[in-house]
């Protein structure tokens, strides 16, 4: 059996609309295009902890929905496929695999899509229940399904921290989704030409140029600002860094053999407690036993990024 990564090698899944227009938490251009162009397999997910929990709750979340909806839902097994642009080079397989059918009664097709987004600090991310408020790189994906079915309408059903459910409603919208689809035909315009996008982390530069070829660049006016830039700005942490430790002090100063500060409504302000953590003494290890110590030592070669003093 064909996996949905395997079946995803040549189109592009809904899912991954969000990476492909640079929107995407998790995965780069880069890394997507990578992946697109066979230059590395698809990560594995298998052993992530919150994919799992997602989807051991998903017919858990999709139990919440029909009781907080009334509405019952059924598993789609059906794959939803269309070709976005020309049928020839500069087009490209759109594909998507949904969560859950509506069930509405009426002439209306609804989809749903679960998501889980427990944490503490992502909240904030997701708008009024009812809205269309919710991470942008969910509703690219929502939007990919709509033009995948046609259908009239798009649920998100999402678990947040607390916990609580809210629902949220994604409608067709034309105008968005060609913005979209020209963005996704840009991108996938690399995958046919074999032509990198441009890298927009620190580790997409690490992944394009792991090896230098040893010879110096002559700066260009643009890169010699930025050298600049970098130095200023460097310079600032530096100043935030001194300033944050001078602060770290005086509160520490204060707590002194205490654990804890609470303000006056009782809230914790900070903790100073004490952890105790086992680490590898690897000295100590290869002074006593050097053979095991080499034999668990490997090299690695990896370019280091030094921005020089002025002379």
């Amino acid at each position: 059996m064909i996996s949905i990564a395997e079946s995803h090698r040549g189109r592009l899944g809904c899912s991954e609309i969000a990476a492909a227009l640079g929107a995407s938490p998790w995965k780069t251009p880069y890394r997507l295009w990578e992946e697109k162009t066979g230059r590395v397999e698809p990560e594995d997910l298998s052993g992530d902890l919150k994919i799992e929990l997602g989807n051991r709750l998903e017919p858990i979340v999709a139990e919440l929905y029909t009781e907080k909806t009334g509405l019952a839902v059924a598993p789609e097994d059906e794959e939803f496929s269309a070709r976005l642009g020309s049928t020839g080079p500069g087009g490209v397989g759109l594909v998507g695999h949904i969560d859950r059918r509506v069930l509405t009664g009426s002439t209306e097709r609804r989809g749903l899509e679960i998501k889980t987004s427990l944490g503490r600090f992502l909240s904030h991310e997701w708008g009024e229940e009812g809205t269309d408020q919710i991470p942008p790189h969910y509703i690219a994906q929502c939007l990919g399904y709509l033009r995948l079915t046609g259908w009239e309408a798009w649920d998100v059903a999402a678990l947040l921290s607390g916990p609580e459910i809210r629902i949220y409603r994604i409608m067709p919208d034309a105008e968005l989704f060609g913005a979209i689809e020209e963005g996704v035909l840009r991108f996938w315009r690399h995958v046919e030409t074999d032509e990198p996008p441009d890298c927009i982390t620190l580790a997409d530069a690490a992944r394009r140029w792991p090896h230098s070829t040893g010879e110096t660049l002559a700066a260009n006016a643009a890169l010699e600002l930025e050298v600049e830039n970098l130095r200023r700005v460097r310079g600032e942490i530096a100043r935030l860094e001194r300033e944050a430790e001078t602060c770290e002090l005086m509160i520490k100063s204060g707590i002194g053999p205490h654990a804890a500060l609470e303000g006056p409504d009782g809230r914790r302000l900070c903790t100073w407690a004490e952890e105790t953590r086992k680490r590898l003494d690897g000295k100590a290890l290869a002074l006593a036993h050097p053979a095991i110590a080499a034999r668990f030592t490997i090299e690695e070669t990896r370019r280091t990024f030094r921005l020089k003093d002025r002379k």
